[in-house]
């Protein structure tokens, strides 16, 4: 019962630690999608209407 435990354990301490491997990536992707966000962005403001139409094709 004790083994039964202790693999219940592990297997709840894998899921928190992959859902952190998941966060972090996120965290560390998130300075790239800023630039890429402003990129567009100003794009937009030089009037390159072309980038925008595309960004918004490429949304979910």
């Amino acid at each position: 019962a004790q083994i039964a435990e202790l693999k219940e354990e592990v297997a709840q301490e894998t899921d928190l630690l992959n859902a952190e491997k998941l966060r972090s990536s996120r965290l560390r992707n998130l300075p790239n999608n800023s630039i890429d966000e402003f990129d567009r962005l100003k794009s937009f403001a030089d009037g390159d209407t072309d980038v925008v139409r595309n960004s918004l094709g490429s949304m979910p």
